[in-house]
């Protein structure tokens, strides 16, 4: 669920607060949406499927905040959070959401560095490219910064949550090996220009070979043709 707009902070603890159409920003308890009720609600839906909540309004940070105070175990949840900002920080011009549509551009195009035996793409590492992302707009666009919060987990190893289908998943150790060498190059072209967009593409039919001669060579060949005449 990707929700954009204004975000307003509760009174107490860490609950926040997604204005609505006919919200009124003094009684948002009443009138707003409690984002904090919303993640019980999966949570608590029995054989429900997870939901991965992308959050692009202000304190929106408070949200992941809230779950590791819930101590969930990672294996045992359903919502995932990622917040566009610290939950005191701002979220300015959707640029979380532009910054999130060009991560998904790059993963429907097999350039995130991922592993191949991977079905799925992680939470953490879709927040990760979604931060990178974010910094690269705000220097370009000479903005002030903000940073991706998410789900935290304290496990090491955890299950990685069916949101987002890895397109560079292979089956055999051969074509996972292809597919590493294939996102190496990308990462070396993303390192070597980052501020544009690398496109690897397939090479196209060889040039033409030309000969080339030494002045000493084409001197010899001249003279032995007019020799010759």
């Amino acid at each position: 669920m990707h929700f954009i707009g204004h975000g307003i902070n509760g009174r107490t603890g860490n609950s926040l607060y997604l204005a609505t159409k006919n919200t009124d920003s003094g009684r948002p308890d009443r009138t707003a949406a409690n984002i904090g009720r919303w993640l019980d609600e999966v949570e608590n839906a029995g054989d429900g499927p997870p939901v991965l909540f992308l959050l692009d309004v202000c304190g929106s940070g408070r949200v992941p905040l809230q779950q590791w105070l819930h101590g969930l175990p990672a294996d045992r949840r359903r919502a995932w959070v990622i917040a566009a900002c610290a939950e005191d920080g701002k979220a300015y011009g959707a640029r979380f959401s532009r910054a999130t549509g060009a991560v998904l551009s790059r993963l429907k195009a097999g350039w995130l560095d991922l592993s191949p035996s991977l079905t799925h793409v992680p939470v953490e590492t879709f927040a990760q490219e979604i931060d990178r992302e974010l910094t690269r707009l705000a220097q370009i666009e000479g903005s002030p910064p903000q940073r991706v919060l998410r789900t935290a987990h304290p496990e090491a190893d955890v299950p990685v949550p069916p949101f987002l289908s890895h397109p560079g998943f292979r089956e055999t150790p051969a074509a996972r090996c292809r597919q590493h060498l294939e996102n190496g190059l990308w990462q070396f072209a993303s390192a070597v220009d980052p501020p544009s967009t690398p496109c690897i593409s397939s090479p196209g039919p060889p040039e033409p070979r030309t000969s080339r001669t030494s002045p000493a060579a084409a001197s010899s060949q001249a003279g032995k043709n007019s020799w010759k005449s």
